[in-house]
């Protein structure tokens, strides 16, 4: 019941001639080659095809159209890359950091404490700040909020000025 390449002209067998269940997974055992599928042809899988992979002669798509998400599962590492593997945009560890990369240089990583962002961070409207923002090389030097409409100033771990909604 075997079919081989060698005995398959060219254009001879097309879907139109082939069964709706003459090709299922119990039936192939393996594939040891490519499976070439032309421009705008589609990979469908799922009763609805809820999942295509296709490539439309100028970009390449995973699209998820079903109830479900599409989940991308790794025990170790998910990344995503460059097509040559040299340079990496973003790197998701299981059970650690997200980092995120323009070209291959990384910017921003969670940690177990946050977030650190390697470079200038530029916000378009503002910053919410807490109560402080601290020098990362001396953390007794500080701009602080200790009250509303209070700023102040701290070096050495002391209050060395502030101001407050009067001016004051």
């Amino acid at each position: 019941d075997a079919v081989v390449t060698a005995s398959i002209v060219d254009a001879n067998v097309t879907t139109a001639k082939i069964a709706d269940d003459a090709v299922t997974a119990a039936k192939i055992a393996n594939i040891d080659g490519n499976i070439n599928v032309n421009d705008n042809a589609k990979i469908r899988v799922g009763t609805h095809a809820d999942l295509d992979i296709y490539h439309d002669g100028s970009h390449s798509y995973i699209d998820e159209a079903g109830t479900g998400n599409l989940h991308v599962r790794s025990e170790g590492l998910v990344q995503i890359g460059t097509i040559t593997g040299t340079e990496a945009c973003l790197k998701a560890y299981a059970n650690g950091a997200v980092e995120l990369y323009h070209d291959n240089s990384k910017k921003l990583e969670t940690t177990s404490s946050g977030v650190t962002v390697t470079g200038t961070l530029e916000a378009t409207t503002y910053v919410a700040v807490p109560d402080q923002i601290y020098h990362v090389g001396d953390a007794d030097t500080t701009i602080r909020f200790p009250a509303a409409d209070t700023i102040a100033l701290e070096t050495a771990g002391s209050e060395r000025f502030r101001v407050d909604s009067s001016g004051n």
